[in-house]
């Protein structure tokens, strides 16, 4: 059973890019705003990432909702302290295919999507594909 759905979700998102299921009006954060502002932002947007764009609007890190709650508990004070850095980001014109299994690999549930610049120009989630699947089931 598990072989002929992985077949059939291959299948159906197999000729997706990308591009095709992101979210382009996905919200980001300066690095030098707060934790604060962070966390008024995910809650205004309904998110649980959150890019962080370096001054000169490329990707710095990501900042996740889990993030947000270390940060209460550690009393941390700027979104440097808890960004992760290492950022594994989609490319807009990859296959969707590709994009979940970094997401499945890295046990992670989005990744921003950059263009050549690493500016951020949407994010791709789980939930995004998770929704395309229910369609085609």
């Amino acid at each position: 059973e598990d072989g002929q759905m992985n077949y059939l979700i291959g299948t159906f998102l197999d000729h997706l890019l990308v591009r095709d299921v992101m979210e382009t009006d996905a919200p980001t954060i300066a690095e030098e705003a707060s934790i604060h502002d962070a966390a008024r932002i995910m809650i205004e947007n309904a998110v649980n990432h959150l890019p962080v764009l370096a001054e000169r609007g490329d990707l710095a890190g990501i900042v996740t909702s889990w993030d947000i709650a270390k940060a209460v508990a550690c009393r941390y004070g700027s979104l440097d302290e808890i960004m992760s850095r290492s950022v594994v980001t989609a490319a807009p014109d990859e296959p969707v295919t590709e994009a979940a299994r970094r997401m499945e690999e890295r046990s992670i549930s989005a990744l921003p999507v950059v263009d050549a610049d690493q500016r951020v120009i949407g994010l791709i989630s789980s939930d995004a594909i998770s929704t395309l699947i229910g369609r085609c089931a």
